[in-house]
């Protein structure tokens, strides 16, 4: 009999942490969950949810830090979001950023207005 074994390199942890400061590893998938559920029905790509939480974990992980603060994470996802589809961005960030009423809802939707895709201020 022979037996083989392959090697490869594991990653660093990377380790969450939340705003109660409690800590979690991260979870590519339930980042990957949350862009495709502000994505869902919106006239964007198949995958664009999971290339972007693949960015999202290459620019983390390659910043060279193993903890990382939650709000981190929620800045990227809504960088993110706001490049791939204003509606997805708008879903996610109300729940993100908890929106309390319509003016701040409101606010959200005047700054994405504002600027345009090619980064111009509207006039």
């Amino acid at each position: 009999m022979r037996f083989t074994t392959y090697e490869r390199i594991e990653a660093a942890r990377l380790i969450i942490i939340k705003r109660d400061g409690s800590r979690q590893e991260f979870d590519r998938d339930k980042l990957a969950s949350g862009l495709r559920k502000a994505l869902t029905r919106r006239p964007v790509p198949d995958q664009a949810a999971e290339h972007a939480a693949d960015a999202i974990e290459l620019e983390l992980r390659s910043a060279g830090v193993t903890e990382v603060p939650s709000q981190r994470i929620g800045t990227l996802a809504m960088e993110a979001l706001r490049g791939l589809d204003q509606i997805g961005y708008i879903r996610f960030a109300s729940v993100y950023q908890s929106f309390e009423d319509l003016a701040d809802l409101k606010r959200e939707v005047d700054s994405l207005y504002a600027t345009r895709d090619d980064g111009s201020i509207a006039r």
